[in-house]
């Protein structure tokens, strides 16, 4: 799993961490209607769910090579 410039921060500063985005993604749902699942190369999911007692939506960019987290909403970047 790869991390954008802004989760890679958020890992750094140890505001979340590896833990919490597995739970993230174990736990969560994709959300189907907000997500891309059509685009190529890469398809772009919508995962919900809580991180920190915090609701969250991960926007993740899949594509064949690798997968990237792109942004984490809900959570305040300090």
């Amino acid at each position: 799993m790869y991390y954008a410039n802004d989760v890679s921060l958020l890992l750094k500063n140890k505001e979340i961490d590896t833990l919490d985005i597995r739970n993230l993604f174990t736990d969560g749902e994709v959300n189907f209607g907000n997500s891309d699942t059509k685009s190529n190369p890469c398809k772009t999911y919508k995962v919900e769910g809580v991180i920190n007692n915090k609701e969250v939506i991960a926007t993740v960019r899949n594509c064949r090579e690798r997968a990237t987290i792109e942004k984490l909403e809900n959570i305040a970047i300090q």
